[in-house]
């Protein structure tokens, strides 16, 4: 009977994960109703794990790099918009370029306020 027990406890554990979607798309919505809602840190974090799982995603990638830069890590979000740079088409290079030197812009006009 004990067995029985164990047995149906591990099925019930497999049958609950199966049915949570936490795929690399999920956590991707997941991250963007965060940031909706303003939460930040959450969501930095959230996109951070769906890169690691799938480095491929180029959404969350430009998400992180956005987020940084609504956090004011500049370099940070230079260094993901950089990345996600790579595997961009022509059309969206040049608008990774706008942000880009906007982010410097941003970047130096902050650097000379604090001299």
């Amino acid at each position: 009977m004990k067995n029985y027990s164990k047995l149906s406890v591990a099925m019930l554990l497999c049958l609950l994960s199966a049915c949570s979607d936490n795929s690399p798309e999920k956590r991707l919505a997941d991250a963007e109703l965060m940031l909706e809602k303003g939460q930040l840190q959450e969501a930095s974090v959230t996109l951070k794990n769906v890169i690691k799982d799938d480095p491929s995603l180029l959404k969350a990638r430009e998400m992180l790099g956005l987020t940084y830069l609504q956090q004011g890590l500049y370099l940070a979000a230079q260094k993901e918009l950089l990345r996600a740079q790579s595997v961009l088409s022509d059309e969206s290079k040049v608008a990774l370029a706008e942000t880009h030197l906007w982010l410097c812009l941003l970047y130096t006009s902050d650097a000379a306020d604090d001299l």
